[in-house]
């Protein structure tokens, strides 16, 4: 199944996110955190970080990559790769609103 959803990302005094997804293979939001790589700046969110949510009770642990949208500097790019292989598992494509980030996202 093609999974597509929505997200929210928050961004906290040290730099790390906060957030909470939905899909259309779930019936809930799950919550999602994010601890940023270091040297990045904490008051962005353009950034690489360590990702992890639990779904279904199994655990997931990703490296999410967020970069300014080439095409227009408002729009943000977001990859969520497998921390082992590099392997793409999520793409989505986000907005910042009053210190949130807003978006959709898609995958296998």
């Amino acid at each position: 199944m093609k999974i597509y959803g929505t997200f929210y990302f928050a961004k906290t005094k040290s730099g790390n996110l906060l957030g909470e997804f939905t899909n259309n293979g779930l019936k809930e939001y799950i919550v999602e955190s994010a601890n940023i790589n270091k040297g990045f700046c904490k008051d962005n969110f353009e950034a690489e970080y360590i990702t992890n949510w639990l779904e279904d009770e199994e655990t997931f642990i990703a490296k999410l990559i967020i970069e300014r949208n080439s095409n227009n500097n408002k729009m943000f790019d977001l990859t969520w790769r497998n921390i082992k292989n590099n392997e793409l598992i999520f793409k989505g494509i986000a907005f910042k609103k009053r210190k949130i980030l807003i978006g959709n996202y898609n995958g296998k």
